[in-house]
């Protein structure tokens, strides 16, 4: 199988700002590069595509009720059966806070299958697996903006695609959705609506509308009962350029940071490497301009495929060593400048 990974930046900003986005042949070559400086070690897993994309391509929420012309209820799928869901990809944790949805809906060209979700304060996690026909290859999912309780919640996100079952040409799609409101308490009512799905045909970026909307009653899961969070406050330079992480926040399932920095066209990864020599990839998930100064706020969050430590791993992790990649678009060239850490090792992070 051949082994991709693209990592698509576009970055989630507010309407009145300005900004140049990363192209994805540009992002690709950033990410490439990121991985081959890096040496990651991946666990033996399939290879999945890393995704940061913003909300209005983005992918969402669950149902006990399908609404769909196209569907072919009556039909038995291949997917009815088949078992790969967040336990699988992020964390056996995740069944404990995992509502389950595992509904199928039959398309022309694949079938869905949107296994389970995690609500999590104003993040959102989910999984969707793709049962495509033998001669496509699927590249992407699109859908319209999350609805809960009627709202439309906007917010950028990250995740990966796979191909997990090579004989049936199965894909898992997992993602990540940092939302920009918090999701109320209490029972929510959620609308997901898959609207087009992207694929290559004989060599052919192809594209087919489709039209699968979910709707279900879920409340967030307890795992802010069981976060912690870490103040850690430590300015990080690299080159030209200043990082601070404000915050580290740990559950059962996943991991983020809080971040900012001062330049707008300024995205960044961290690979960290702890006291026992696991590394642990954290992908930008979202950043915006900052409502009380200059700064750049963002978030970034755990990606157990392109590391070797899991979240259990990370958890009694005593303290976090980094290593920064930094992708910098000039506003006056927009040519992007890919820039290596320095050498020297920076500050340990400290967790415990």
């Amino acid at each position: 199988m051949n082994k991709i990974y693209k990592h698509l930046n576009r970055i989630n900003i507010e309407e009145d700002y300005e900004g140049e986005a990363l192209s994805n042949d540009e992002v690709n070559d950033y990410f490439q590069q990121f991985k081959s400086n890096n040496r990651i070690k991946k666990k033996p897993k399939k290879a999945r595509k890393s995704l940061f994309v913003t909300a209005a391509a983005i992918l969402f929420f669950m149902t006990s009720v399908a609404l769909n012309d196209d569907i072919q209820a009556s039909v038995s799928t291949f997917l009815d059966d088949f078992s790969y869901n967040l336990s699988n990809i992020i964390s056996p944790n995740a069944t404990e806070y995992a509502t389950e949805v595992n509904q199928v809906i039959r398309f022309e060209n694949a079938d869905l299958k949107l296994t389970d979700i995690v609500i999590d304060d104003q993040f959102v996690t989910y999984n969707v697996l793709i049962d495509a026909h033998d001669d496509i290859k699927v590249n992407g999912l699109y859908s319209k903006p999350l609805k809960i309780n009627g709202k439309t919640y906007t917010g950028g996100g990250s995740g990966q695609l796979g191909l997990i079952d090579e004989v049936n040409n199965v894909y898992s799609l997992v993602m990540t959705e940092r939302l920009e409101d918090a999701i109320p308490e209490g029972d929510l009512n959620i609308r997901l609506a898959f609207t087009e799905l992207s694929y290559f045909k004989e060599g052919t970026e192809l594209r087919k509308k489709m039209n699968a909307v979910y709707e279900f009653t879920a409340s967030k899961s307890l795992l802010a009962q069981n976060t912690n969070q870490v103040a850690l406050n430590q300015t990080f330079s690299i080159g030209d350029f200043e990082i601070t992480l404000e915050e580290f926040i740990i559950n059962p399932v996943t991991a983020r940071f809080e971040s900012y920095a001062f330049n707008a066209n300024l995205v960044y990864d961290i690979l960290l490497i702890d006291q026992e020599g696991m590394t642990y990839l954290f992908n930008l998930t979202s950043k915006r301009p900052s409502e009380t100064s200059e700064r750049f706020d963002a978030i970034l969050s755990f990606n157990p495929d392109f590391s070797t430590g899991t979240i259990d791993d990370l958890k009694n992790a005593e303290y976090l060593i980094p290593e920064f990649k930094l992708s910098y678009t000039p506003e006056k060239s927009g040519e992007v400048q890919n820039l290596e850490s320095p050498s020297g090792e920076y500050e340990k992070i400290i967790l415990k």
